[in-house]
């Protein structure tokens, strides 16, 4: 059975060997499963687990950490049981008082904005730890998070972000996600098209929550 830290000791990185550490799992309910949790209810610290795939076709238990870094600014850490550090996000929720409702994407522009993700374990990007097995399905829970947390702000499941050049294709393929500002004759001489921000529409929302088996 896996353990639950209680705090997160963060960089711990094995720097001499490769960490194939396998938590066996063969399905049914998972112990602490951030399924049914109010995440934003919870203190900083643990708050429960998720389920992943890794490289070789198995399936490994990771912890999630909450950290509030500021007003309405959260960071979430992904870690294995041997403190190794497989993902993290930052991410703030934005939310919109009716003289600043100037977008038309959505009826209530109120969302969370994901300020920072990643896959620590992922080849062939910038952070990558070749010291750690591969773990798929890091993005996708660290986003299902984000969603959770925009229900629980009365957000409505909005949420945007700033893609980088390597994941554009990933979040428009496999997400679901939006230009936000897509070029148009009709844009206003002042704005700026920005081709990396996107936003979740209403029919990539469930999907995404249900996506790999969801949270």
């Amino acid at each position: 059975m896996n353990i639950s830290y209680l705090t997160y000791q963060p960089n711990i990185y094995p720097s001499s060997r490769k960490s194939t550490a396998k938590p066996s799992f063969t399905g049914g309910i998972i112990p602490e499963a951030l399924t049914h949790v109010n995440i934003g209810s919870k203190a900083d610290g643990f708050v429960g687990k998720i389920r992943v795939r890794i490289a070789d076709g198995g399936e490994a238990i990771l912890n999630v950490f909450k950290k509030r870094t500021n007003t309405n600014a959260e960071n979430y850490k992904i870690v294995n049981d041997y403190n190794e550090l497989i993902g993290e996000m930052d991410l703030v929720i934005k939310k919109i008082t009716d003289y600043q409702r100037y977008d038309s994407t959505a009826k209530d522009p109120s969302h969370v904005f994901v300020d920072m993700l990643k896959n620590y374990t992922r080849p062939g990007t910038p952070d990558h730890n070749p010291n750690i097995i591969y773990h798929k399905d890091i993005g996708t829970r660290l986003l299902q998070i984000a969603q959770r947390r925009s229900d629980e702000a009365l957000c409505n499941g909005e949420m945007r972000l700033n893609a980088k050049g390597e994941s554009r294709e990933w979040y428009f393929d496999v997400i679901g996600m939006k230009q936000l500002h897509p070029p148009s004759k009709s844009m206003y001489h002042f704005q700026i098209h920005n081709p990396n921000l996107l936003y979740l529409p209403a029919e990539a929302k469930e999907p995404l929550s249900r996506l790999h088996g969801g949270l």
